[in-house]
């Protein structure tokens, strides 16, 4: 099928993913797995793919299937992820920008949610804006690690049960009652605030926790979760010394500003929330990525 015509030309990676130019010009992603691999997950997320096609941010998937010893997925190629513009913003976005991208994540989720579906791998790098006329729409990918919540069929819920956090997972992002090893669909919404409020203060409150063996550092990484109170949680995120400095704020005398429900361009009211006197642009070399001009400092 497609794979081969991969004979060739340009092979770059993308995370884990191939960048492959095809001898008819087109570039697409390929995702590949050994198919001596011990716990094989490819299969499981092409179905995933082929099952939320159509839905908004989804990649189209042009083709799942086996060639030689490996396993290929072919999908559409995007652009960089959240957490590339994230570094090459000096690793901290303006709260504008975070509650554009959020207002997108969240309908991410919700499409997935709405298919019955639980995604379970929350962090920037799942996250990734478009190319050419979609780029400033994000796009949400990898879904090796997704489940059902809900029978397709019947539509009722899935009886919850015990699955521990995998070793070789993300902890950062992970909500409590993922370290305790039950998950549904409202964690995926806290894993997707501590996404928010990375992107806001540059970091997180568990961040830097060591551990001797991998199990030891995600133990104190959900014990440090479920030691800090949500208002701590709350005002790392809000400095309350504004309203100190300007009490005005809290009066009630301004008038809340609307947020229009008309379309965004998302590329360029990024750069511009991002733009600082003194900081030069660079331009990611993703094809057709012009308007993802995000700014850093030397």
């Amino acid at each position: 099928m497609i794979i081969r015509l991969v004979a060739s030309i340009n092979w770059i990676f993308c995370g884990s993913y191939l960048r492959v130019n095809l001898r008819n010009g087109e570039e697409v992603a390929v995702k590949l797995e050994s198919t001596k691999t011990e716990h094989p997950q490819l299969h499981h997320e092409s179905e995933l793919y082929r099952l939320l096609q159509g839905g908004t941010g989804i990649p189209h998937l042009e083709w799942f299937g086996v060639e030689g010893e490996y396993r290929a997925m072919i999908i559409d190629l995007l652009g960089p992820s959240l957490e590339d513009l994230f570094y090459y913003c000096n690793r901290r976005f303006t709260l504008k920008t975070t509650l554009m991208l959020a207002d997108q994540m969240i309908g991410r989720v919700e499409c997935m949610h709405s298919r019955g579906f639980l995604h379970r791998g929350m962090m920037p790098e799942n996250f990734l804006m478009g190319l050419g006329r979609k780029a400033n729409q994000v796009y949400i990918i990898d879904y090796a690690l997704a489940m059902k919540y809900k029978d397709l069929q019947t539509h009722k819920h899935i009886p919850y049960r015990y699955e521990p956090l995998m070793v070789d997972g993300t902890p950062r992002y992970a909500s409590v009652n993922t370290h305790l090893g039950v998950g549904n669909r409202r964690d995926d919404l806290e894993s997707l605030g501590y996404v928010h409020m990375y992107f806001v203060r540059g970091s997180l409150p568990w961040q830097g926790l060591k551990g001797a063996t991998k199990k030891q550092k995600y133990d104190k990484i959900s014990e440090k979760k479920m030691l800090t109170p949500i208002e701590v949680v709350i005002n790392y995120v809000f400095d309350w010394t504004i309203l100190k400095k300007h009490p005005q704020l809290a009066s009630g005398s301004r008038p809340r500003q609307r947020i229009p429900n008309s379309p965004v361009n998302l590329g360029s009211s990024i750069e511009r929330a991002e733009k600082i006197p003194g900081t030069v642009s660079r331009n990611f070399g993703f094809r057709n990525s012009s308007s993802l001009n995000f700014s850093y400092d030397h």
